[in-house]
């Protein structure tokens, strides 16, 4: 499915693929001063901002001056407490425009079901989401100094399940035994 029939299908009344997820967003970058949010809704995606302002302090301990601050690049998949979602984010060190120090996250929320029937098709398919995220973030670079952020991410489509689901997961019990 492309990202207009999930758009058509979003906004149109029909059924959602559930097999998509919508590419959400929040932090810092380093072309705008303020924060970048994008499909930041109540709920999980709310939750999960929440979560990583109140990591603030710990964000802000990154130095200053540096090139870079404390965060590493960072993947997770974890359910928040109350929520019947999963988040499935990749985390990475940013500043805003003024060299204010706050990570920077694209992330989707989803039913963990909708990964996978079991935990191990569950990683495969963040594994394959985290690559998505990962380009996202490559993508960056377009938007120079002040490019259009919404308007290059806005209501993008995220895969849920790779297509080859059954493969990879061959391929990490091939590997966890090797």
């Amino acid at each position: 499915m492309g990202v207009g029939e999930f758009i058509g299908k979003l906004f149109g009344g029909g059924d959602a693929d559930k097999n998509v997820a919508v590419l959400r967003a929040y932090g810092k970058l380093p072309m705008y001063a303020e924060y970048r949010r994008l499909e930041v809704a109540p709920g999980a995606p709310s939750q999960f901002s929440q979560w990583m302002d109140a990591g603030r302090l710990a964000w802000v301990r990154s130095p200053q001056k540096s090139e870079n601050g404390v965060t590493r690049p960072t993947r997770l998949m974890f359910r928040l407490p109350d929520a019947k979602e999963v988040v499935v984010a990749s985390l990475w060190d940013s500043r805003d425009s003024l060299g204010r120090v706050f990570p920077f996250s694209f992330f989707i929320v989803c039913p963990p079901d909708a990964l996978g029937a079991n935990a191990l098709e569950r990683w495969a398919s963040a594994v394959s989401i985290f690559a998505t995220l990962e380009r996202a973030h490559g993508e960056l670079a377009q938007l120079g100094s002040g490019g259009d952020f919404y308007r290059l991410y806005a209501k993008r489509a995220v895969l849920l399940r790779p297509d080859d689901l059954d493969e990879r997961v061959s391929r990490l019990l091939a590997d966890a035994q090797a």
